[in-house]
């Protein structure tokens, strides 16, 4: 009888007579599990945002970085020109600049009236004169007069800015003290020379500091209706009075040379200080009939005018600068209310109201 085949034998080892079986592999499927897709997805979205986000924010790190660093370079720089410029021989600048301003040669002085014109943009159309041939000189432009009605003067009973410029600082004296800049100050004493009895008058009291640029118009009018009855005219430095220097050198206006002008109004006495400046070689005045030009270290120059019948109404023309300077109005105790919308750094025009004289 026939042996039975086993047909369950694997790969035939150890059975005798039969060949070994080979499996065949089979294709395996690979199957993605879905399991945390949309976790991915979403860190994917989230990196790609974070990285969109976070290239702005270094840029404008790097910005500001850079911003404060030219911000201190500045005013680094900034003080260094202050310094260098109080080393200067300002009388001799001064001077210098004063003949080469009175340079009467057609082709010299054309072509810096010119150049002047065209750096600072000053519109000639308003002035009398309204070619650069037209002037004898330098200084007869820089001091030219403006046709009538050129400007607008505030009515009776308001205070006119005295001059084209920018306010440097307006507001109430207290305790005596003027602001000039952020964190310096002067008094009003030192302001007049150091006369006390006439600061007393002006004892928390009102002040505008207005800053002529050398673009500006620079003639100085009448703020309100008064008489002039004496002028000081006090000795001192030639700094300039930019704003750069006005935050750089302590008691600027009190130190530089200044024609402290008293005047009497219906509100009491009213001061207009023309603070001198470097290559400022000389102030004209209406009283004086001429120039009145920087004295030497001797002392106040007082000039009484009780005797004479100086009125001047609001915006009457009473002198020039030659060259940038400053102006300084003050005010007794609760005479005058200066305009709330005025500040710091505000352009203002000769002739332009900037407050309201009270009632005595």
């Amino acid at each position: 009888m026939a042996s039975p085949i086993n047909i369950f034998s694997g790969s035939g080892a150890g059975m005798p007579g039969t060949a070994p079986c080979r499996d065949k592999q089979l294709p395996v499927t690979k199957t993605v599990s879905r399991q945390g897709y949309p976790l991915r997805v979403a860190t994917h979205k989230l990196a790609t945002l974070r990285g969109r986000c976070i290239k702005p924010l270094k840029k404008l790190r790097i910005k500001r970085r850079a911003y404060s660093i030219r911000k201190v370079m500045a005013k680094r720089t900034e003080k260094l020109t202050i310094k260098l410029q109080m080393k200067l021989p300002h009388k001799a600048c001064s001077k210098l600049f004063g003949k080469i301003a009175d340079c009467t040669n057609r082709p010299i002085k054309n072509w810096l009236i010119r150049k002047f014109v065209w750096m600072h943009k000053i519109n000639l159309q308003e002035a009398v004169k309204k070619k650069a041939a037209d002037y004898k000189c330098f200084n007869e432009f820089f001091t030219r007069k403006l046709e009538k009605g050129a400007r607008t003067i505030a009515s009776e009973g308001k205070v006119a800015s005295p001059v084209d410029g920018t306010i440097s600082a307006i507001g109430e004296i207290k305790d005596g003290q003027l602001i000039q800049a952020k964190g310096r100050s002067y008094t009003v004493q030192e302001l007049l020379g150091g006369d006390e009895q006439l600061a007393r008058a002006f004892m928390g009291g009102s002040y505008a500091n207005i800053y002529l640029s050398p673009g500006d118009y620079h003639r100085f009018h009448m703020p309100a209706v008064g008489t002039l009855k004496k002028t000081i005219h006090i000795p001192g430095k030639l700094f300039s009075v930019s704003p750069k220097a006005s935050r750089n050198i302590d008691r600027l206006f009190a130190r530089n040379e200044r024609l402290v002008c008293i005047f009497e109004t219906a509100q009491g006495p009213m001061a207009m200080i023309m603070v001198g400046a470097i290559n400022v070689s000389s102030i004209e005045t209406d009283w004086a009939g001429g120039v009145i030009k920087p004295r030497k270290k001797d002392g106040p120059c007082v000039t009484n005018f009780d005797t004479e019948n100086k009125e001047y109404k609001t915006g009457d023309d009473l002198g020039a600068f030659r060259i940038g300077s400053t102006v300084i109005c003050l005010f007794g105790q609760d005479k005058v209310g200066w305009l709330e919308s005025l500040g710091s750094g505000q352009k203002v025009r000769m002739g332009q109201e900037i407050g309201s004289l009270l009632t005595p």
